[in-house]
């Protein structure tokens, strides 16, 4: 019964590989402003696919950033990938989104930020895990 106890139990070790509550509030301002930038993505489409590609998209970057919540490996991995691409992905465009329409700029610009803020904390916390265990 002790073994069961001591499996289980609540040590520092245990506390320590936990998100910080700032990691946690940054990977939900990604959640969040990916589903508020939903509108002007969409914006005059009428293609049936590319309707679709945003919406699994948004399917995809929810299911990453609940399982990183709850403390997956695999997800807070997946989600430090989808962030670094995306930043690199954006920032190619902003240029030309500043532009061709200022509006879109600004809503990129603020994604690009948080993407990268929340991709750096996370990638710093796992490695602070990692030399931890």
């Amino acid at each position: 019964m002790n073994n069961l106890y001591r499996d289980f139990s609540y040590t520092p070790a245990a506390r320590s590989t936990r998100l910080p509550v700032s990691t946690r509030f940054l990977i939900i301002g990604v959640w969040t402003w990916s589903c508020v930038e939903i509108p002007w993505e969409l914006a005059g489409e009428t293609d049936g696919m590319r309707v679709s590609a945003v919406w699994s998209g948004k399917v995809l970057l929810s299911a990453i950033a609940f399982s990183t919540l709850r403390g997956s490996r695999i997800g807070s991995m997946s989600l430090i990938f989808l962030c670094f691409a995306s930043v690199l992905a954006l920032s190619v465009a902003l240029p030309d989104e500043y532009r061709l329409w200022r509006g879109g700029f600004y809503l990129s610009l603020v994604e690009c930020c948080l993407k990268l803020i929340t991709g750096l904390t996370l990638a710093l916390f796992r490695l602070r895990v990692r030399n931890i265990s």
